[in-house]
């Protein structure tokens, strides 16, 4: 896989950018990679490299352009806001990232919640995340659902955790009647809240099969 990812940035985005470095490139994808679940400053990213911030982006619109990334952005309604915050950005297949990463076996929190945006991917067109003080991982529209939206917290942990739990209830605070589903290696159940919510606590395994 490393090779094939090797080949794909050489053929479709070396030469498209006319970059005299693949080695940036590839430097540039495996931060990226790395970083999954984070919202990812285009800043930090292109003073460690050692590139301006415009070339930074120009490798990620030519990533995203040869399939290695979906980036995912901002949720809200204000394209002015959507602009100003930072995204986040997702590999198009979990064996590639494992393939460039260098830190396998340590973040299996990402694995899983990559798995999850590639399963929504696979069912919505777009995909966002929302965050105040907390963060919810991603949030799709959705016309078959009463208020259109579905809200997504994903972790590895098998209970249900409360600070992610309180950022749905943020969430539904400012996006009334949004569905808001608890993604875990739990047993499925709807877990009611204090304030009258009911969250869908949902198996990681039996969402991903179906």
């Amino acid at each position: 896989m490393r090779d094939y990812f090797s080949d794909i940035v050489e053929r479709d985005v070396r030469k498209r950018l006319k970059a005299r470095s693949g080695q940036e490139l590839i430097l540039t994808a495996q931060m990226v990679y790395e970083s999954v679940g984070s919202e990812l400053s285009l800043r930090k990213l292109a003073q460690t490299i050692g590139i301006s911030i415009e070339t930074v982006k120009s490798y990620l619109e030519a990533f995203e352009s040869a399939y290695l990334l979906f980036s995912v952005p901002f949720f809200t309604y204000s394209s002015r806001q959507q602009t100003v915050r930072n995204k986040k950005y997702y590999p198009v297949d979990i064996c590639l990232r494992e393939s460039i990463i260098t830190k396998t076996g340590k973040d299996i929190g990402k694995k899983i919640e990559t798995l999850v945006f590639l399963k929504l991917r696979s069912k919505y067109s777009q995909i966002n995340y929302w965050k105040e003080k907390l963060e919810v991982d991603f949030v799709v529209r959705d016309p078959e659902h009463p208020s259109g939206i579905r809200a997504y917290q994903v972790t590895s942990f098998t209970e249900v955790v409360e600070q992610k739990l309180t950022a749905l209830i943020d969430f539904s605070k400012k996006y009334k009647d949004a569905e808001l589903n608890y993604l875990y290696m739990g047993d499925e159940k709807e877990v009611e809240t204090g304030s009258g919510l009911v969250v869908h606590a949902r198996s990681i395994e039996r969402f991903l099969s179906e």
